[in-house]
């Protein structure tokens, strides 16, 4: 889990934007995407992946590996 919270934030904002485009949860789905991505960012299952430069999410958002 980052020690920031700030970057959980952040992470955890990825994840769900990205499970929300189908991308295949890591834990046992709650229902709502935000919540099954913070679960996964706290249990370590999600990490942050620094994208090589210039490739940042179509939303200009950090990369997180398992996306679809």
């Amino acid at each position: 889990m980052p020690e920031n919270p700030f970057e959980f934030v952040n992470i955890a904002g990825a994840r769900a934007r990205q499970l929300l485009r189908g991308a295949v949860p890591r834990v046992e789905a709650s229902g709502k995407a935000a919540r099954t991505a913070a679960r996964e960012v706290s249990e370590g299952h999600v990490q942050k992946v620094e994208p090589p430069a210039g490739e940042a999410g179509d939303d200009g958002t950090p990369a997180v590996p398992g996306s679809q």
